[in-house]
């Protein structure tokens, strides 16, 4: 039978300190993280699953991670990472009934759970890579750091960028993705 040995140095205190961190983060991350992940794909039980295999591994190296200056886009990456995993593996397609899903986006919104919604049916309709660029769009991200989480060219961000614009202009939409944050869209 083994025993624990505490150190002088504060090794429990640390330990403790570092499960409470991350408590903390999973309580806040959590539901920001599938929240994004729902523009992306429409299976909300593939997505908790991603999520919460990603705060596993965030669980594991968390002292590392939490040492990261955004610790929240590095579980959001391997989430994602997971998730796109998992549907090339079902080779899942998302299809919608664009006449169904057009008429139903003509209708005006009156709260902001109606308009992220609608925000993640229009998304449904776009291919995966633009629907993650997109995911970040209207979450404020910039081009640069769009590129950083994907991987990406910033060239290549805003080329799906305009793709992803002109396919939600042409089913008569304004994504309203637009930031004021000096970029073209």
């Amino acid at each position: 039978m083994g025993l624990a040995v505490v150190s002088d140095d504060g090794g429990a205190a640390w330990e403790a300190e570092l499960s409470t961190s991350y408590e903390v983060f999973y309580r806040e991350a959590c539901p920001v993280i599938i929240r994004h992940l729902l523009r992306v794909h429409p299976d909300r039980g593939l997505i908790e699953d991603a999520v919460h295999e990603a705060f596993i591994v965030a669980l594991r190296k968390w002292a590392q991670v939490r040492e990261y200056d955004v610790p929240m886009a590095w579980v959001r990456k391997v989430a994602r990472r997971h998730l796109n995993t998992v549907i090339e593996q079902r080779g899942n397609r998302i299809e919608v009934d664009l006449e169904e899903a057009h008429e139903q986006l003509r209708v005006e919104p009156s709260t902001d759970l109606e308009v992220e919604e609608l925000i993640i049916q229009a998304l449904q309709r776009l291919p995966l890579r633009q629907r993650e660029v997109m995911a970040l769009v209207f979450d404020q991200y910039t081009d640069r750091e769009i590129a950083l989480e994907l991987d990406l060219q910033v060239s290549t961000v805003q080329q799906y960028k305009s793709k992803a614009h002109s396919t939600l202009r042409e089913m008569g939409l304004d994504d309203g993705s637009r930031s004021d944050r000096g970029e073209k869209s």
